[in-house]
């Protein structure tokens, strides 16, 4: 995305080329760095494993390593049925899920539900910069996001 809105800012300001360029460049190796610290964090997990409460994770997932064994709300603005609720239990139970990821913009009812129901614990994360407390800018976000997730993967082991 920075790749875009580096080119679209030289349509708009061909004048300081060189300064996007520097910028998109400097915040590249800032977020690789980051990348690299929050992968390493999350290699030592001996399980990765977690159930999304909504399907917005899965990138987060396929970047990190992680493993999204199962989500509550499969499309915005329905609600689960109490056959798909009970087969999350069921699969939690059987293979050990101690966790559900939720956001913070979203009723946590049914995370909540499932956690009783499985002694799991529920990660209250962000999907937006600024959505939760120390989350001001994208890095923060996904640092705030990654170690909140690997520290209940942790305690749940």
């Amino acid at each position: 995305m920075l790749r875009h809105i580096t080119d679209a800012l030289i349509e708009v300001d061909p004048s300081h080329t060189t300064e996007f360029r520097t910028n998109q460049a400097a915040y590249l190796q800032r977020l690789g760095q980051v990348q690299q610290e929050l992968s390493a964090r999350i290699q030592r997990l001996s399980d990765r494993r977690f159930i999304a409460h909504h399907p917005a994770w899965p990138y987060l997932a396929k970047r990190f390593s992680l493993d999204i064994v199962g989500t509550i709300h499969m499309q915005s603005g329905t609600e689960p049925s109490a056959l798909h609720l009970q087969a999350l239990i069921q699969k939690m139970r059987r293979d050990h899920i101690k966790v559900i990821v939720s956001e913070i913009q979203l009723s946590q009812r049914l995370p909540e539900l499932l956690a009783r129901e499985t002694k799991a614990h529920v990660v209250v994360l962000t999907t937006m910069p600024g959505g939760l407390e120390g989350t001001a800018t994208y890095l923060d976000m996904l640092r705030y996001n990654v170690l909140q997730l690997a520290r209940a993967l942790e305690t749940t082991s």
